[in-house]
């Protein structure tokens, strides 16, 4: 008995313009930012980061670390998020 199977779809990436001094090549791929929950862990990254920005909601802070390769996120309280801008080492931007 023969069973046919369905064709695989194909897998697509979007490629993007690198942006300015980023890449020797002419393309770049994108990826998805990544959530952080250690505090700490956030502060390390902070010393090669190129910038710091806030979000302030209602009840929460977004804080995102952009380094060459990748955006990182936590979402914190207000409070929390004081202490950690005062601890984080790269420029910080509110939003």
């Amino acid at each position: 008995m023969e069973v046919e199977l369905p064709a695989a779809r194909p897998v697509s990436y979007t490629l993007y313009e690198p942006r300015q001094g980023y890449l020797e090549s002419n393309l770049e791929l994108r990826i998805m930012p990544a959530q952080i929950s250690d505090i700490e862990e956030f502060v390390r990254i902070s010393e090669r980061a190129e910038e710091c920005r806030v979000k302030r909601l209602e009840d929460i802070v977004k804080l995102k670390l952009r380094t060459p390769s990748k955006l990182y996120t936590i979402k914190l309280n207000a409070d929390q998020a004081a202490e950690v801008l005062k601890r984080v080492k790269c420029e910080v931007i509110e939003t």
